[in-house]
């Protein structure tokens, strides 16, 4: 897992791929992954895409842009407290040992103040031009990201694994709903949100 990117929490998206575990990739339809936890910390339901692009409307290709350059601030952020690469290529999140997923909280501990400033940081892009219903539900569902990560942070270092593969299962689902929005909204699979999200 050389090529392995950081990973920020842990989900899963889809079918599984590297047998059970890789860091999830924001908007990657039916693509398996772990992202920061949340990766099991991200649910794909591919069935409701068609309903969620009808009711998404493109947002503003500038305010997109404004938003990538946030994201990538984001990314810089976990890369300047250390969160560069996973260490534990062979910890399984739906069923941790303890002793490991301590050390995965410590891992994941170090990037709680940068997830905490993320819904800040995007209400103070404001609102673009087109799309401000788009951009407001991803804004509510990155928060709600922000929020189980960082919960999910605390359950591994206090070792409950009960409580972290509950948050996984969590993040699973509301990282698969804001990959699909964000796709259908104007964000690329290849854009800076897209890198940090998933």
């Amino acid at each position: 897992m050389a090529d392995t990117p950081t990973v920020r929490h842990f989900a899963i998206l889809g079918r599984p791929r590297l047998r059970d575990m890789k860091p999830s990739r924001f908007a990657r339809r039916g693509a398996a992954g772990l992202l920061s936890g949340l990766v099991v910390s991200g649910l794909v339901v591919l069935g409701a895409a068609p309903a969620i692009a009808a009711s998404t409307s493109k947002i503003t290709p500038s305010f997109v842009a404004k938003a990538n350059v946030a994201c990538a601030g984001f990314s810089a952020g976990f890369h300047n407290v250390g969160e560069v690469k996973f260490p534990y290529p062979n910890f399984n999140p739906t069923n941790p040992q303890p002793s490991l997923l301590m050390k995965v909280g410590k891992y994941f501990d170090k990037g709680v103040r940068v997830w905490e400033s993320v819904p800040r940081k995007l209400r103070a892009l404001g609102v673009p031009g087109k799309g401000e219903t788009t951009w407001r539900r991803l804004r509510t569902l990155a928060r709600r990201v922000e929020s189980l990560a960082v919960a999910q942070a605390r359950m591994a270092t206090a070792g409950n694994a009960k409580g972290f593969t509950e948050d996984v299962r969590k993040l699973t689902a509301v990282t698969q709903t804001l990959n699909q929005a964000a796709h259908a909204g104007g964000f690329s699979e290849s854009s800076a949100c897209a890198k940090f999200f998933g």
